[in-house]
């Protein structure tokens, strides 16, 4: 398993966080207590709780076990997140130790926040990310700052590099490349942010769904009983498989609807993520991570679901069964 999936292990699919006070429910799944008891707090429409791992559904609010594994490893993560957030990078004009937010790829010095204000005012030069090191960025023949892009050879480059090496290639200045580079991504954005606003729609009507095959059912159920108490005894075996005709329908239409739900809702967490994925991207002021990342991001696969079936009363019809019932007793 890579380290990246490692890291993702002790992680609650609720907070996307390591875990704080781990616990399981009866389906097997771990969440932190604080997220889950959120959770849990209040019933879905339906009237039943939902685990949002596995999406198992219960009629009355599931117990909780604390979890007696996950919280030493959670403890470790931590421990492990404490001691790397403690090696930052000073800024190189205060004279004492404080953190740089941003470095300056032109002047090669890390920055404060007041520090940067003022170097914001003269110059125009490209800031990154608070590095300790410039070597990688600059070019190792000629020893200047890497601030061209070749396209043809796919290779950041010095403006010394673009008279030789590359004459001849398409290249481009960094920062011009960074800005049309970011500007695709807002647009692969856009179209993220849109789609996924379709999948919410989807789901809030297929939730809208859920009540009325509900109050059909039991509408249903009600009118066959009144029926039946004005009918002789020898109707009884046909009233209970009507009955179970109804309950089986019911169960079937639901069945269908917890699954669209649960595919629509895979799609939105996807949209989700790539869309953190592309405002990352977006935000990003490291033009060689921009780049190199970027080169994987674009249009998230599949298609959201334009037309969902609507629900219809079907064969669910009181006055169709009230029909039939007449019919028979005037054999």
């Amino acid at each position: 398993m890579a380290s990246e999936d490692l890291r993702e292990e002790p992680n609650c699919s609720i907070c996307l966080e390591v875990y704080r006070d781990p616990i399981t429910l009866r389906c097997g799944h771990n969440f932190c207590r604080k997220c889950i008891d959120q959770l849990l707090g209040t019933q879905d429409q339906a009237g039943v709780y939902t685990c949002p791992y596995c999406r198992n559904r219960f009629t009355s609010r599931p117990s909780t076990v604390r979890n007696k594994t996950l919280p030493n490893i959670s403890e470790l993560f931590h421990s492990s997140e404490a001691e790397t957030s403690t090696n930052w990078v000073c800024c190189v004009y205060c004279d004492l130790p404080v953190e740089a937010v941003k470095t300056c790829l032109q002047c090669e010095t890390s920055m404060c926040e007041r520090h940067l204000r003022n170097h914001n005012r003269s110059v125009q030069h490209i800031l990154l990310d608070p590095t300790a090191s410039l070597e990688n960025r600059k070019c190792l023949i000629h020893k200047k700052i890497l601030d061209y892009y070749c396209a043809e050879d796919s290779a950041f480059i010095c403006s010394s590099c673009g008279l030789r090496e590359h004459q001849g290639h398409q290249v481009e200045p960094l920062d011009e490349l960074v800005k049309k580079k970011q500007e695709e991504l807002r647009n692969v954005l856009d179209k993220v942010n849109s789609k996924t606003e379709q999948t919410e729609e989807i789901i809030q009507n297929l939730y809208k769904d859920v009540p009325k095959i509900q109050q059909r059912a039991e509408h249903v159920t009600k009118g066959i009983d009144e029926m039946f108490q004005e009918m002789k005894r020898q109707l009884k075996n046909l009233k209970e498989s009507l009955i179970r005709d109804v309950v089986t329908k019911k169960d079937d239409r639901l069945l269908s609807c917890s699954d669209l739900i649960r595919e629509v809702e895979k799609e939105k967490e996807e949209l989700l993520v790539s869309k953190r994925h592309l405002e990352e991207l977006c935000n990003m002021a490291d033009p060689y991570k921009l780049l190199q990342e970027g080169k994987q991001s674009g249009f998230p696969d599949g298609v959201v679901r334009s037309c969902v079936p609507s629900y219809s009363s079907g064969d669910m019809d009181l006055s169709l069964i009230s029909q039939t019932l007449h019919t028979i007793s005037t054999i």
